[in-house]
């Protein structure tokens, strides 16, 4: 009878610490799930105006003295399609190589020259600065970055410029007038079949080393 209640018991016991295995199984998971998850979500920044839509490219803000610049912070496609909004705009600042500015720290606009909005559902939080003299001494691009916190924990870090560089290369024709799109296709076209013609020209004048056989 006593082996009997033994063997019972430890049966009981080992079903106890499947059981456990199991669960701790599920939790780990569930908890893989929730990471994968989140290392997808995210914040976007772009340029906006007063109701928080984004300007086109016609209409970004120039750079100028005493102009107070706006951003906006909106969730990630993957953060948004699960609801997930902003909770927290822990930093942002802006730099180059010859000035900083603090914008926000802890949700809060710094020095007066900065503040925050955003919705209560976090789905949108717009930064306006008012940069110090020491940005505009160059025409250069102004980079800001910062880090905000979603609605599930997840710390996201963000980059974006200000005025970034544009390069706008402009064909002319003899007389002085631009090239339209045809006539800049057709001058590549001339300049492609003339790198090839140079090509075969120094092909046939290089030596042609003697291979192990002629030797």
């Amino acid at each position: 009878m006593r082996l009997l209640f033994l063997f019972l018991f430890l049966i009981k016991i080992a079903k106890g610490d499947s059981n456990e295995v199991a669960q701790n199984e599920v939790a780990e998971n569930e908890a893989d799930e929730n990471t994968n998850t989140n290392s997808n979500y995210g914040i976007d920044v772009y340029e906006c105006d007063q109701n928080f839509r984004a300007l086109d490219k016609e209409h970004l803000q120039t750079k100028k003295r005493g102009k107070v610049y706006r951003v906006c912070l909106v969730p990630n496609n993957f953060a948004n399609a699960d609801g997930v909004g902003i909770k927290n705009v822990t930093t942002w600042e802006w730099e180059t190589n010859a000035a900083h500015q603090y914008a926000i720290i802890d949700n809060v606009g710094q020095n007066g020259l900065s503040e925050i909005n955003c919705r209560a559902d976090g789905s949108v939080c717009a930064i306006d600065t008012m940069l110090t003299a020491d940005f505009h001494v160059d025409p250069g691009s102004i980079l800001g970055m910062g880090e905000a916190s979603l609605l599930d924990g997840t710390l996201s870090s963000m980059e974006f410029r200000l005025f970034p560089f544009q390069f706008n290369i402009v064909m002319k024709n003899t007389d002085g007038s631009v090239m339209n799109k045809e006539e800049t296709l057709e001058l590549m076209k001339q300049v492609e079949e003339h790198n090839a013609r140079v090509q075969e020209q120094q092909a046939d004048i290089l030596p042609t080393r003697a291979t192990s056989d002629e030797l």
